[in-house]
């Protein structure tokens, strides 16, 4: 425990003194997309598992690194023709999505992803999906050599691959990128377009025809006035006609005359007083539920936070866990649940 305590110590000391593992680093800062502080913390746990295994580990035969390092040069030949055949082409790949070349190495490539996450935590603007899955292929160095295998074979026009790993990362990596090349997304973002028009061109002949009915009922309405009117009028004339001698009879007739006047204004008048109590009536209701609709948003979004705070926690404390008893890459695996 001692002895980790003071290894723990050393790493710590190399983060602040810039003498750190540079491979490690950048690995270390990729998984963490970015994040220094986290990426310091999982630095010193990989350079202590790191040590641990090297002291556990045999020493490896010698035909073993020439095997490997024949592999890693035919890997680099096979990436130096792709990039070749990627430019004379002028091909669209995961590598022009993170602004790399095929011939970069794995440093190189975690240093992109490392920049691209933390200048898109800075700006508080998430990566897009094609990014982002472009990053999780690209960043794995197994995924990426599967890609670049099936890559090259699509770039050269060799279709004799026989490699079943090859095939299944074909079917999901280019699934983003030839769905995007392809016309379809033309015929839906005019389809949209069509709809939304129609959406509009609907209502707006919803609002024409409610607006032509309330014209046609105030119509009526102004023909019924005018029928009263003119009826009042003619009764007023047959009164005056047949109370020519008598200045009472022809008092009363104008008070009910100027009695019915005020009947009608006070009908009309309260008939506006309801139409503004209803349009008021219903402007608060709506407002209510505007209102009630951006609680709901609210409440949605902070329990959405909420689910991705709670998963980072288990994500960061089953890591913890799991590094105690294995290697970061199981670690890793087994804790990808959380992510």
């Amino acid at each position: 425990m001692n002895q980790d305590s003071d290894l723990h110590a050393v790493f710590a000391e190399e983060l602040a003194t810039n003498t750190h593992d540079q491979d490690v680093w950048h690995k270390a800062l990729a998984y963490c997309q970015g994040d220094e502080e986290k990426a310091k913390i999982l630095y010193v746990r990989m350079r202590l598992l790191d040590l641990k295994h090297s002291s556990k580990t045999p020493a490896p035969q010698a035909a073993k690194p020439t095997a490997a390092h024949a592999r890693a040069s035919e890997m680099d030949e096979a990436r130096m023709r792709l990039a070749a055949g990627l430019a004379s082409a002028n091909r669209h790949s995961l590598y022009s999505v993170l602004g790399l070349s095929p011939t970069c190495d794995d440093m190189e490539i975690a240093q992109c992803i490392a920049a691209r996450a933390k200048e898109s935590r800075l700006a508080g603007t998430p990566l897009d999906a094609e990014c982002r899955y472009a990053m999780d292929i690209i960043g794995n160095p197994s995924a990426r050599t599967q890609y670049d295998k099936k890559l090259l074979a699509d770039v050269t026009g060799n279709s004799g691959n026989d490699d079943p790993e090859a095939t299944r990362w074909d079917a999901s990596d280019n699934t983003f990128s030839a769905w995007w090349g392809s016309r379809k997304v033309s015929a839906i973002i005019a389809t949209s377009i069509c709809v939304a028009f129609g959406y509009l061109y609907i209502n707006h002949r919803e609002t024409k025809n409610a607006r032509d009915r309330i014209d046609a009922a105030k119509e009526i309405e102004n023909r019924r006035i005018d029928n009263q009117r003119y009826a009042i009028e003619q009764g007023s004339r047959i009164v005056d006609q047949l109370a020519v001698e008598s200045a009472e009879a022809r008092n009363r007739s104008l008070a009910i005359q100027e009695e019915r006047a005020r009947a009608q204004r006070v009908q009309v008048e309260h008939r506006a007083y309801l139409e503004t109590e209803r349009l008021e009536l219903e402007k608060q209701r709506e407002e209510e539920r505007v209102k009630a609709r951006q609680e709901a948003k609210e409440r949605q979004a902070r329990k959405e936070e909420e689910r991705r705070i709670d998963r980072e926690r288990k994500y960061w404390a089953c890591l913890n866990n799991a590094l105690n008893r294995s290697s970061y890459d199981k670690a890793n695996s087994s804790c990808a649940m959380y992510k």
